[in-house]
């Protein structure tokens, strides 16, 4: 309704009057439904998005270069509907996008879906499913574009638009912004995590294209990403908020979007499947205790050091049982590497 468009439009000023967790909760309902992206771009055109979420009204009229082919502001609205497809059907509801591309992935995932499923059972805060964060992070993750960006100019007058480092500074502003909005700490420290590293994916697939993802490289991209203050790692958010990502970076379905969607499972099944990252949770081949009892250390940062190093060369299947440990122990001790 006209009128109340402008009655809105008048009074945006006193959504300052509103506590942090009414703002909270409203935004919540808006993208755990099958629409946000249109939540959020009614918000922006009422002229309410920047009080309650200034970040993602900032990303507005962000260019970005080739082969994004909209700015930032639009692209994150398009990922924050593909999260919308991937989360719904990981709870087995219906995904209303069709195409090649939604196929591809669906029939990608589908042996992983029951997995999938357990792991976002599990909610960090009582009323917040964990599946419904995908959105959220889809929202949140490009916010640091903004701060970042720098424009270089190109040969023929086009300009090539960089946003080195994004990653970092959005993930500071999500952690401030999710903090202001009374998340709890677990929730908010997963989508810092997932906010740093969503672009471990895309980097991988580059540097392993037209191969496998080596275990070392799995590990270190679960590792690195984060997990210890979780049951369930966050680098399984990180995949499938890069998938989201990559599916809306092109027009049309992207040009390696097989070869994409294979190193996607790769990462998601070291994350799963019993001999890997499981394994080297539940099972390392050493502790610390035994490295200190075996080669005379005393407690330290070096016994740290070289227990990291063991159990990276376990999860690469690179030594199978506790005196190559040792032995693999006992060499980097001695090289100073570790």
């Amino acid at each position: 309704d006209e009128e109340t468009t402008i009655q809105i439009k008048r009074l945006q000023g006193t959504l300052r009057l509103a506590s942090a967790e009414r703002v909270r909760d409203e935004i919540w309902k808006m993208l755990g439904t099958d629409k946000p992206a249109q939540a959020i771009d009614d918000l922006q055109k009422l002229g309410l998005l920047g009080y309650v979420l200034p970040e993602i009204s900032a990303l507005v009229g962000v260019e970005q270069s080739y082969p994004h082919y909209q700015d930032t502001y639009h692209h994150t609205l398009q990922v924050v509907q593909n999260s919308v497809q991937i989360r719904n059907w990981i709870k087995g509801q219906q995904v209303t996008e069709k195409g090649p591309a939604q196929t591809a992935w669906q029939q990608a995932l589908e042996p992983l879906r029951a997995r999938l499923r357990y792991h976002f059972a599990h909610p960090l805060a009582v009323g917040h499913a964990r599946a419904d964060w995908l959105v959220w992070h889809a929202l949140l993750y490009d916010v640091g574009k903004p701060a970042v960006r720098t424009a270089e100019s190109q040969p023929g007058g086009s300009v090539r638009y960089r946003f080195l480092e994004h990653e970092a500074t959005g993930a500071a502003l999500t952690t401030q912004r999710l903090t202001q909005l009374r998340f709890n700490r677990q929730e908010v420290a997963l989508a810092e995590a997932v906010v740093q590293g969503h672009m471990r994916p895309h980097l991988l697939h580059n540097a392993f294209a037209g191969q496998t993802i080596s275990r070392r490289a799995r590990y270190r991209f679960f590792r690195d990403v984060g997990g210890k203050q979780f049951e369930h790692p966050a680098g399984v958010e990180t995949v499938l908020l890069a998938l989201a990502d990559y599916l809306a970076i092109h027009k049309e379905t992207p040009p390696d979007w097989s070869a994409y969607l294979r190193h996607m499972v790769e990462l998601l099944s070291f994350a799963f499947d019993e001999d890997g990252l499981q394994e080297v949770h539940r099972q390392p081949l050493l502790d610390g205790h035994t490295l200190m009892t075996q080669l005379h250390l005393a407690p330290g940062r070096q016994v740290g050091q070289l227990l990291a190093a063991v159990l990276e060369a376990q999860a690469a299947g690179e030594i199978q049982n506790r005196e190559q440990a040792i032995a693999l122990a006992a060499q980097l001790a001695a090289e100073k590497i570790a």
